[in-house]
């Protein structure tokens, strides 16, 4: 009895084994996800103002996050006085979500200027063109 015992065990074994005991195929991942900064939005000065006060320095300011966590962005800006805009940055990787423009030396004149977001792990996202005029002087 002792040996049928051990037998039947055996073989259960032995079916379990073949049986119970396959190969997941799924791919396994250690990676995470990366995900791209929002794009970015709220201009300032807004979008297509007019009037822009020039007797100071322009400040240009916007907005982007980025859904991970830990993720930091740095900022390109580009710039210039007429369209398309130029490849190259006026600035590049700032750290803040501003630049100070100076004093804009030409009155009645209309600047683009456009953002890309960058992580530190690649992701960017680039918003709009955005537009304003400086007031021109009686």
């Amino acid at each position: 009895m002792k040996n049928s015992v051990l037998l039947f065990l055996f073989f259960s074994a032995l079916v379990l084994s073949f049986t119970g005991c396959k190969k997941d195929s799924s791919p396994v991942s250690n990676e995470n996800t990366n995900n791209s900064p929002t794009v970015p939005i709220n201009p300032s000065p807004r979008d297509s103002a007019i009037g822009v006060d020039d007797s100071s320095n322009v400040i240009l300011t916007w907005e982007s996050t980025d859904p991970d966590l830990n993720d930091t962005l740095r900022f390109d800006l580009f710039a210039g006085a007429s369209l398309p805009l130029s490849g190259v940055p006026l600035a590049g990787n700032l750290t803040a979500a501003n630049y100070n423009m100076g004093q804009l030396s030409y009155p009645g004149a209309t600047y683009y200027w456009q953002i890309r977001a960058n992580d530190n792990h690649g992701a960017s996202a680039t918003g709009s063109i955005w537009r304003f005029t400086v007031r021109t002087r009686p």
